[in-house]
């Protein structure tokens, strides 16, 4: 299911590249396709560049990546700091072989202690696993915000929640990472899905 998603939301935004080029015209067009290759192949590096990302050195956060991609099955992906004091992190990345992880160091100041922390960096390891993170990154590189967001929708926030439950092993974790630094106003809704996970055991 997530496959097929993530290939909807591929071929979608496809569209939107080569209806581009169709308008354009001519030999153009075959450039439309030229920059759908391009954009698959770096969308990832250019997103990090945009958020002024920087690899990360600290080795408990690389150790902590490492132990939680290995309870998730996954390689360990690279990890990322931007300079931001916005609480922030996302997951980036054509596939889970070639995925990165970047947090701003406005959602490291907020999160207490490394527990929050895991909570969400499993949540991002959700995207990486279900394979989000192609789709998404493209989007934030195409689309307007509000239409960016959409293509990520709850569907995908409420399974990366629930990775980051199993991935980490508490679900009140994310739970409360959401609630020291959440905004959105679906933040109540997760953080109730969460903590029933964790009464339902």
């Amino acid at each position: 299911m997530n496959r097929l998603r993530t290939g909807f939301s591929m071929a979608a935004l496809a569209g939107l590249f080569l209806a581009a080029g169709f308008l354009i015209g001519g030999p153009k067009g075959a450039a439309a396709v030229a920059l759908i290759a391009f954009a698959v192949w770096n969308a990832d590096k250019v997103l990090l560049s945009m958020a002024g990302a920087r690899a990360a050195n600290d080795p408990r956060l690389i150790h902590l990546v490492q132990r939680l991609s290995a309870r998730a099955g996954l390689p360990a992906p690279k990890l990322y700091i931007a300079e931001n004091h916005r609480p922030n992190a996302f997951a980036t990345g054509r596939d889970p072989a070639h995925a990165a992880i970047c947090v701003t160091t406005g959602l490291l100041a907020r999160l207490s202690g490394e527990d929050e922390l895991a909570g969400v960096l499993a949540h991002e390891l959700g995207h990486i696993r279900h394979r989000d993170t192609l789709p998404m990154t493209l989007a934030r590189l195409a689309l307007p915000a509000p239409l960016a967001r959409s293509v990520g929708g709850r569907t995908c926030e409420r399974e990366a929640d629930r990775a980051s439950a199993e991935i980490s092993g508490n679900p009140l974790w994310l739970a409360s990472a959401l609630e020291r630094v959440g905004t959105h106003p679906s933040t109540e809704e997760r953080v109730a899905r969460l903590r029933a996970m964790e009464a339902a055991g």
